[in-house]
């Protein structure tokens, strides 16, 4: 991964708070790793105790400046609902999932290490996902 985000805020009316996150993937990572990497985002996304999303909680993934579809992974995840190429859950249904928010920060996969990063020189007052994620 080269680039990560979590963003948090209102849309609209107050206590509308809606939860963002992404990733941008370097080239060559394995597509079939793509649900457990979106799994993982999702539960360390509902983990951080910033804000609680009280609207939405939306994932996209890009690689190579293109947008990757997450409908394969969100069939697999048990969202066949969703149209790709942006997730977009309700927070009922990350609660379903990761438990109530903010929910437990999950270790990272073995299959995921040797693609996520190491963050260097991030202070706590960094506003970066690759410092959540790891």
């Amino acid at each position: 991964m080269e680039q990560s985000f979590v963003t948090s805020g209102p849309v609209g009316l107050p206590n509308q708070i809606e939860l963002t996150t992404g990733l941008n993937l370097t080239g060559g990572y394995p597509a079939e790793l793509v649900p457990q990497l979106v799994d993982y985002v999702l539960a360390v996304a509902w983990s951080v105790p910033v804000k609680k999303p009280t609207t939405s909680v939306s994932i996209a993934f890009k690689a190579g400046g293109k947008s990757v579809d997450l409908k394969p992974a969100a069939v697999a995840l048990g969202w066949p609902e969703y149209p790709g190429p942006v997730l977009s859950l309700s927070p009922r249904e990350l609660a379903e999932r990761y438990g109530p928010w903010p929910g437990d920060r999950p270790a990272l996969p073995a299959d995921l290490a040797a693609y996520v990063p190491v963050p260097t020189a991030l202070t706590p007052s960094t506003p970066t996902a690759d410092r959540i994620l790891q």
